[in-house]
C-alpha cells in the first residue's frame, strides 16, 4: 500500500493474504454475473438504450432527449448497439455491457495503480473497488452510469501522474483531455473526475506560482481571478440547476445530510434500499450508520491531524494530492448537486466519488501500518476482514431478500425466473396465432421500455406508450380489429383497467416475482357490456 519505491519484498504471509485477497476479487466478479438476466428486474432505464440501438438498427432513427431530460450518451450508445446487432433482445445482452465494464474497471485500475503507488496499493484498491456494494450493484445494471468507473479511471490517475512530476507534453495533455472527454460524454457528472487536475496544476505551478505573486498588485490580480472563477463555479451551474426540471425534483427530495448520504453510500445501504427495498430510517442515525461513518471520521481526523505534522505522521506528496482531490470533488459535488445526489434512487451521480475515495482509504491505511509499527501483514488482515463483511452484506441484503421476496422496492425491480416484463411479452405473443399483428398499448415507462425493447424478437409485435400524440387513433384501430394488448404494472390494475374503454377491458393473466405476487398484468379487450369485466 506504499508508493512503488518503497515496495518490499513480501513475507511469506503477505504472499498468502494476496493470494487471499484474489480469491474475494474472484467472489466479487462471481457476484457481478450470479442470475443477471433475473436479479433484479429489468427497468425502463436499462432496456432503453437496447430498443433505440434496435430503432437505429431497423433504420427509424433516435429519439437522443431521455425521460429524466438528459442525451443519451454516444460513448454507451456505440457498444450497445454493436451488441445488439450481433445478439437477440435479452437481459443478459443489455447487462452484459455492465459486467464487462465492471471488471474491465479493476484491471485498469491495478494496471494504472501498480505503476504510480506499487503493487500492494493495486491490490488493495482493487479488492476495494471490487466488494464496494455499489460498485457490484452498478455492475448488474445495463444503464450509462455502469462504465462510470472505467471512464474515471484514466482521468484521476492521469491526474495524479500529473501532479507527481509527469512531463507534460503535447501528447500527455492530449491523452488527458480525451479522457476526460470520454468520461463526460458517457455521463456528465463525471466532470468532477476531472477536477483532480486542477490539483495537479496547482502542484505543479504553486512554486512558480508564489514567486511570481511578490508585488502586491499581481497578488491582487490573482485575487480578483480566483473570485471570478469561484463565481462562475458557483452561479453558473447554480442557474442550469433553476432552468432543470429534473433538478428541481431532486432538490424537493428529503435527504438525511451530506455525511448520511455519503457514508451510506459507500456501505451500500442506499443500493440495499433502492433495489431490494431495505429501509433506512428517515431522521436520526442507527447502529448501521454509526458503522458507516467511523471510517470516514478516523480518515477525517488523520488529514487534520497530519497535514503539517512531521515524522510518521506527515502526509507525502501522494498523500496530500490524493486528499486534494477528494477534498475538492466533496466541495464540488456538494455545491453542485446537494446532498440529494447521495439519496438511494439518485446516487448515479455519485459514481464519480469512488476512485478518490478507494485511493484515499488505501493511503490511509498505510499510514496506520507505519504509525503503530504494525506489520503489513496486519493491515492487510483488516482489510480482508472488512471486504468480507463487505460481500457478505451484499448476498444478505442484496441477493437473498430478491430471491426471497422478489424484492420490496420499486414495482420495477421485481424479480422473478423470468424477468416479469419479458414474460409479459412472450405471453401476449403465444396466446395469438402465429404472425398475427399485435398493438401493446402501455401507460407506464417501466413497462413501455422493456416491452418495447422485447418486441424487437416478434416483427409483428409494436409496443405504443398511451400517452403519445397519436394514441389514441391507433389504440381504435387496433381495438377494432382484435390486435390490442394492455400491459401494466400490477399496481395500476384499478386504475388502468378503464383506461381504453369500460366496456371493452378484460384482463388475460399477470406474470409474478419469486415470491408469487402479481407484478405485470395482460389484457386483451374483448366486447362486454359495461360492469361486466373480466376479473382475474
Amino acid at each position: 500500500m506504499s508508493t512503488a519505491s518503497q515496495e518490499a519484498p513480501p513475507d511469506r504471509n503477505l504472499r498468502q493474504i494476496r493470494v487471499a485477497a484474489l480469491v474475494l476479487i474472484a467472489v466479487s466478479v462471481c457476484f457481478r454475473f450470479w442470475r443477471l438476466s433475473t436479479v433484479p428486474g429489468l427497468n425502463g432505464d436499462e432496456a432503453q438504450y437496447g430498443f433505440e440501438a434496435h430503432s437505429l438498427l431497423a433504420g427509424n432513427g433516435l429519439d437522443w432527449i431521455t425521460p429524466n431530460f438528459s442525451l443519451l450518451s454516444p460513448v454507451y450508445l456505440a457498444p450497445s448497439i454493436l451488441l445488439n446487432a450481433l445478439f437477440p433482445p435479452s437481459v443478459l445482452v443489455l447487462r452484459s455491457l455492465a459486467v464487462a465494464s465492471g471488471i474491465a474497471a479493476l484491471a485498469v485500475n491495478f494496471v494504472l495503480c501498480r505503476r504510480l503507488l506499487g503493487e500492494s496499493a493495486a491490490i488493495g484498491s482493487t479488492l476495494l473497488l471490487a466488494v464496494l456494494p455499489a460498485d457490484i450493484a452498478v455492475s448488474r445494471f445495463g444503464c450509462v452510469q455502469c462504465a462510470s468507473l472505467l471512464t474515471d479511471l484514466p482521468v484521476v490517475y492521469g491526474a495524479l501522474e500529473l501532479a507527481l512530476g509527469q512531463a507534460m507534453t503535447v501528447r500527455v495533455i492530449a491523452r488527458n483531455l480525451l479522457f476526460c472527454l470520454l468520461a463526460v460524454l458517457l455521463h456528465l457528472p463525471n466532470l468532477l473526475a476531472a477536477l483532480l487536475f486542477l490539483v495537479a496544476a496547482a502542484y505543479r505551478l504553486l512554486p512558480a506560482l508564489r514567486r511570481w505573486v511578490s508585488s502586491p498588485a499581481k497578488m491582487g490580480l490573482v485575487a480578483a481571478v480566483a473570485v471570478v472563477v469561484v463565481l462562475a463555479l458557483v452561479a453558473a451551474p447554480h442557474a442550469l440547476r433553476q432552468q432543470s426540471r429534473y433538478a428541481a425534483q431532486m432538490r424537493s427530495l428529503p435527504n438525511r445530510g451530506l455525511v448520511l448520504g455519503y457514508a451510506n453510500f459507500f456501505s451500500g445501504r442506499n443500493a440495499f434500499e433502492y433495489v431490494a427495498g431495505l429501509r433506512q430510517p428517515l431522521r436520526g442515525v442507527d447502529w448501521a450508520d454509526a458503522v458507516s461513518i467511523a471510517p470516514w471520521a478516523a480518515i477525517a481526523i488523520w488529514l487534520v491531524a497530519s497535514w503539517r505534522g512531521k515524522g510518521r505522521f506527515a502526509l507525502d506528496d501522494v498523500d496530500r494530492i490524493v486528499a486534494s482531490g477528494w477534498m475538492l470533488q466533496l466541495v464540488a459535488f456538494a455545491v453542485l448537486v446537494g446532498p440529494s445526489g447521495l439519496l438511494p434512487k439518485m446516487d448515479r451521480y455519485a459514481l464519480c466519488l469512488i476512485v478518490p475515495a478507494v485511493l484515499l482509504c488505501i493511503r490511509f491505511l498505510e499510514r496506520v501500518r507505519q504509525t503503530i509499527d504494525a506489520k503489513q501483514w496486519a493491515v492487510w488482515a483488516l482489510l480482508l476482514i472488512l471486504c468480507s463483511v463487505s460481500l457478505a452484506s451484499f448476498k444478505l441484503c442484496y441477493f437473498d431478500p430478491i430471491l426471497r421476496t422478489g424484492g420490496e422496492s420499486e414495482e420495477a425491480f421485481r424479480a422473478g425466473p423470468i424477468d416479469p416484463k419479458e414474460a409479459a411479452v412472450d405471453m401476449i405473443v403465444n396466446q395469438c396465432p402465429a404472425g398475427s399483428p399485435i398493438l401493446i398499448a402501455t401507460h407506464s415507462w417501466w413497462t413501455y421500455a422493456p416491452a418495447r425493447y422485447f418486441s424487437a424478437r416478434y416483427p409483428q409485435v409494436s409496443v405504443l406508450l398511451s400517452g403519445a400524440p397519436d394514441a389514441a387513433g391507433r389504440v381504435r384501430s387496433a381495438l377494432l380489429k382484435g390486435q390490442l394488448w394492455t400491459m401494466e404494472m400490477a399496481s395500476e390494475r384499478e386504475t388502468r383497467r378503464t383506461s381504453v374503454n369500460r366496456s371493452f377491458q378484460w384482463w388475460f393473466g399477470a406474470t409474478t416475482d419469486y415470491s408469487g405476487r402479481l407484478v405485470v398484468l395482460v389484457g386483451h379487450p374483448l366486447v362486454t357490456p359495461v360492469g361486466s369485466e373480466g376479473k382475474l
